[in-house]
């Protein structure tokens, strides 16, 4: 029973998408392109892999269009006022297509754990 299962580990090891070795380096190939363009956005600033930009919603004040999205700190550090550069990519889209719309906006300090509109 000992064999069977040591054959099925290796075999699990050696085949599987995700795990090193076998067929699984072909999968790993085409990864290298999205893994750098995120790794760009995620070097940027120290602390940007703690910032999570959510909710979009578009709404009209006094008739003139207006995107608004909440700005989450997920660090225990207090973040200091940014200047976010916000990339729009339609859902789907591959890394390198371009995006939809960028916006410069400027987020106010956030507090550790804390977020803002």
């Amino acid at each position: 029973m000992a064999i069977g299962l040591g054959a099925a580990l290796f075999a699990g090891y050696q085949f599987l998408p995700g795990l090193t070795g076998g067929s699984a380096s072909a999968a790993k190939k085409d990864a290298p392109a999205a893994e750098t363009a995120v790794a760009k956005a995620l070097n940027a600033h120290p602390l940007a892999k703690y910032i999570e930009i959510t909710g979009f919603r578009t709404v009209e004040d006094a008739r003139k269009p207006a995107l608004r999205f909440l700005v989450v700190n997920h660090s225990s550090a207090e973040l200091p006022p940014l200047t976010l550069e916000v990339n729009l990519h339609v859902a789907g889209a591959k890394p390198e297509d371009p995006p939809v719309s960028t916006i410069n906006v400027k987020v106010p300090g956030i507090d550790p754990y804390d977020s803002k509109e």
